[in-house]
């Protein structure tokens, strides 16, 4: 089968493979879209942490259950799913409190395992979700989904709040969307890309260029930092009003000199957030199936499998929101 394929640094190639031999407890998915994300970009470029070529890449996937392991499981063979790629130990204490999703030896498909950029992929019956009639399109984006909804979870908002997400890709274009669901009665997403801006302006909520319309503090009650950048995390910190929340999302790629004296001063709560869990699936495909997400402000480019390398170079160079490309 053809498969997106790390073998080192800046060198990411489409390649023939195997076929994935399955075992005890998987299922064989027939992939129909995988997008491309910032890890993958990471990855790409050697800076991953635990990334280990030869690696097929790939956590942000859907398509068809073609076949599986065990006879139990044959009710899945024909399904349309959208696949959650977390690799767990099911026993470490989160695992065994419900909190899967931040296991102490927490891994992902495309990162720690064989990923969706392929042909075919080995998935965990455990983490696959019947989406049903829903688009392939749709099912693809339930992963970034997800995320958001995560976040939105972990931040408390109430109706009637404001918020501000900094960092317009497509974790932040999903975070606006979920917010104005949520009842937030105002939402601002500042990115410093004109490109995305110009994106995202089909959104219902205010897109602003930090550059331009320089942040106050005390704006919002509730602040996303979705960029993973130093002084973004400053501007966040800034804005959330005194006692309010400030949820990080985005993953900065080194130490961050934050005013922590900010953060005590104005009490301010600063949630962490990790990935998401079985409810943010479910959630994210029943809004996907309401039609109250616009995927079209986010999905800029869908592109055949073997320009995956020119789909990462792309968004390296700051070309597109969310690729995604087509075995």
């Amino acid at each position: 089968m053809k498969a997106l394929v790390y073998e080192a640094p800046h060198d990411v190639r489409v390649e023939d493979i195997p076929l994935p031999q399955i075992k005890k407890g998987e299922a064989l998915v027939k992939v129909a879209y995988a997008g491309i994300c910032g890890s993958d970009l990471m990855i790409s470029a050697g800076k991953h942490p635990r990334a280990r070529p030869p690696l097929v890449l790939g956590h942000e996937f859907c398509g068809e259950v073609v076949d599986v392991f065990d006879e139990g499981n044959k009710g899945w063979i024909g399904k349309r799913v959208a696949v959650e790629p977390l690799l767990t130990c099911g026993k470490c204490r989160p695992c065994l409190e419900g909190n899967y999703h931040v296991c102490e030896k927490l891994g992902f498909l495309g990162i720690d395992a064989p990923g969706g950029m392929a042909e075919y992929v080995a998935v965990p019956v455990e983490r696959l979700y019947d989406v049903g009639d829903l688009s392939f399109e749709d099912a693809a984006i339930v992963e970034p989904l997800a995320v958001a909804v995560h976040a939105v979870r972990r931040s408390g908002i109430k109706v009637g709040e404001t918020a501000i997400v900094f960092g317009g890709g497509a974790i932040g274009g999903l975070l606006a969307q979920v917010l104005v669901i949520a009842g937030a009665s105002k939402v601002i997403i500042s990115e410093v890309s004109s490109y995305r801006r110009g994106y995202l302006k089909r959104l219902p909520v205010e897109v602003v260029s930090p550059e331009e319309e320089p942040f106050r503090e005390n704006m919002v009650d509730v602040t996303f930092e979705a960029a993973g950048v130093p002084d973004t995390v400053d501007q966040a910190l800034a804005s959330t009003r005194v006692r309010g929340t400030m949820v990080q999302v985005g993953l900065p790629k080194a130490p961050v000199p934050s005013n922590l004296v900010k953060l005590a001063f104005k009490e301010i709560t600063w949630v962490g957030c990790r990935v998401y869990n079985r409810w943010d699936y479910l959630a994210s495909i029943e809004l996907l199936r309401e039609g109250k997400i616009n995927k079209d402000a986010l999905i800029t480019h869908i592109l055949p499998l073997e320009d995956g390398p020119k789909g990462l170079k792309m968004l390296t160079e700051g070309v597109g929101i969310k690729v995604l490309l087509k075995p």
